[in-house]
């Protein structure tokens, strides 16, 4: 085993469904922990402005004031060529510390102290208002001083006797303005603004052009380039918002990115103020989770810590199979052993050990219908162990005890001891796996069929004695199937007698070997040849016939080649015997089906074959 940890199929779609799970969970806390600290954001974000927006309007405030007290001193001294000019220029020079520029206009326009400005009231409607509704008022565009520096203008009446008699304009430069902007630091990525009524940028802070981009030269154009998200509704209700003078706090995405803004109207004037911040800028410790999101969260953590507990009890069970299947491999080894897992649904068989050691290559794990690539290694004499094994598998039995010869790298067989047992399933009772040993028991088995073949068989032809002879061809009379028959031929030779006595008992011991060996060849397969005694021969061979006369023809056909196989002469120096062969038939189950009759049926178609002159073949009673 080379993996200490390895993942059932089952425990892998378990993992894939914790992940899939706690990826749910995560998406879903962090969208939750954004959407929190987004309306949390929003709400410090909206108090901020408001705040703020407040202070601005108390600087314009004052800065309005000034100027209507300013316009009453003006009214006081008068604006006629016999006003004292001395008073006037005093007066004016008080406020240079307030405004940047100071200048008063008749009710034509013209400049008539001061300094003179590029622009003509009386064609603007903030005119109306200033002179004859009598209304200080904030000039919705920037105006320029006269060494190019913007600045924004607060006009204010000049009455006398509730007659207006002027317009004092009173400049504050955009740098002044700016300047007090620019300690908004409620966030980096963002900029406050005063736009006028119908858009227009009056001022801003310094971060103004860096967060524009000058994508537009306009707020509602830029308003219009973006996509409202929050439930302030679309672009069109934000402007009637801005209208009605209502505090607007508002979500919105512009080229992919998302910004949060409030727009809070001035109190002093048609001109609001307006603060933008990217989302970018949220404060980590606005992150706030819902109680159902940390329900989900805490449950997940425990889904965690359940599946490491397990993981940790798989690992250690599995480190305990391997350190076992390490022991058992290295005794396996030593006893030249193989361990095998087969398993039943799905097939699959592998094995435990040193198969390189075993049989010149190693032996990887079968799958599927490959498993039955296997018995392409068994000897094919050997091929009825795949029956036993599909039998053992589904029957009843639980032990299992095989020796079959299998073949190595080197294409050489050798003996091999299986030994196994099932393993059931408890909840249905089937047969699940079967497992077991391989073991080499070459040198054992290939000893003890020695042994069994010394005692089985004669020791100086090899083939079978007379006891095992009469043992195998009674096993063979119990079961006969079918059209089955078994010819019993015995083969006695003629002239033997002559051999031992002219020639020696070597010379009769060759002959002895020699018929032995032509019995051997004439039935190579399906037959018991065995020697009963002396120069008695036996032979049992089986046959299924399709009719009398086929069983005939087989019969003569094989008596024929035994007579002549053994005609033979022996010689020593100038001495010669001819020898030859009787022989005695007899078949089952025609008369009989018990070994002692046919034995002595057999032998009593041979004494006649003796008297009839020898080197011939009787068949007991002719079919």
């Amino acid at each position: 085993m080379k993996k200490i940890l390895k993942c059932t199929f089952r425990d892998l779609i378990i993992l894939i469904c914790i992940l899939i799970f706690s990826a749910f969970v995560l998406m879903a806390a962090v969208g939750d922990a954004l959407d929190g600290s987004a309306k949390i954001t929003q709400n410090d974000l909206t108090n901020n402005a408001e705040m703020y927006s407040q202070q601005l309007d108390s600087l314009i405030t004052d800065k309005m004031d000034y100027a209507r007290q300013l316009a009453i001193n003006f009214a006081k001294v008068g604006l006629n060529n016999t006003a004292d000019k001395n008073t006037i220029n005093q007066i004016m020079t008080t406020q240079k510390d307030v405004y940047d520029s100071i200048s008063v206009l008749n009710m034509n326009g013209g400049t008539i102290y001061g300094d003179a400005l590029i622009i003509d009231l009386t064609k603007e409607e903030i005119y109306d208002k200033v002179v004859y509704q009598q209304e200080t008022q904030l000039y919705d565009q920037l105006i320029y001083l006269p060494l190019g520096d913007p600045a924004i203008l607060i006009c204010t009446p000049i009455c006398k006797n509730k007659e207006t008699i002027g317009v004092l304009l009173c400049c504050i430069k955009i740098s002044k303005i700016n300047a007090i902007m620019d300690q908004w630091g409620y966030s980096k990525n963002g900029c406050c603004t005063a736009i006028s009524e119908n858009g227009r940028y009056m001022t801003g802070g310094k971060q103004f052009s860096h967060f524009l981009k000058g994508e537009a030269n306009n707020f509602y154009t830029y308003m219009h380039n973006a996509s409202i998200l929050s439930s302030s509704g679309n672009n069109a209700s934000v402007e009637e918002a801005i209208v009605k003078n209502q505090t607007v706090s508002l979500k919105y995405r512009y080229n992919g990115q998302k910004y949060f803004g409030v727009i809070c109207a001035s109190t002093q004037g048609d001109f609001y103020y307006v603060f933008m911040s990217a989302t970018t800028s949220v404060n980590a410790d606005h992150f706030k989770l819902s109680q159902g999101t940390v329900l989900l969260l805490c449950v997940t953590g425990v889904i965690w810590i359940v599946w490491m507990s397990y993981m940790v009890i798989c690992a250690g069970k599995q480190r305990r199979e391997h350190e076992v299947l390490e022991l058992f491999a290295l005794v396996n080894k030593c006893e030249k052993a193989l361990l095998f897992d087969f398993q039943q649904a799905p097939k699959r068989l592998r094995f435990i050990g040193d198969s390189m050691a075993m049989f010149g290559m190693e032996l990887k794990p079968f799958y599927g219908e490959a498993v039955y690539d296997i018995y392409n290694y068994v000897h094919k004499d050997d091929k009825s162990i795949r029956g036993r094994l599909h039998r053992f598998i589904d029957g009843t039995e639980t032990d299992f005890n095989a020796e079959i010869r299998i073949r190595d790298v080197n294409d050489q067989y050798a003996w091999y001891r299986i030994t196994g047992t099932l393993v059931q399933d408890n909840r249905y009772g089937l047969n699940q796996r079967f497992v077991g040993k391989i073991e080499c028991a070459d040198q054992q088995i290939t000893e003890e069929r020695n042994l069994m073949q010394r005692a089985e068989n004669d020791l100086l032809t090899g083939v079978l004695n007379k006891k095992t002879m009469e043992e195998k061809v009674t096993e063979c009379l119990k079961d006969i199937k079918g059209g089955y028959h078994y010819i019993f031929f015995m083969v006695d030779l003629d002239n033997f007698k002559n051999v031992n006595d002219n020639l020696g008992h070597i010379s009769g011991d060759q002959a002895i070997k020699d018929t032995a060996d032509c019995l051997v060849k004439i039935f190579p397969k399906d037959a018991f040849v065995g020697r009963l005694g002396g120069d008695e021969f036996a032979v049992c061979a089986a046959y299924d016939a399709f009719d009398k006369e086929s069983l005939i023809s087989f019969i003569e056909k094989k008596a024929n080649k035994i007579c002549e196989a053994n005609r033979r002469v022996y010689q020593n120096n100038d001495k010669e015997v001819h020898i030859s062969s009787s022989v005695g038939i007899a078949v089952a189950p025609d008369f009989t089906d018990n070994f002692e009759m046919l034995y002595g049926m057999a032998d009593r178609a041979l004494y006649c074959s003796k008297n009839g002159g020898k080197n011939r073949y009787t068949i007991y009673r002719k079919l």
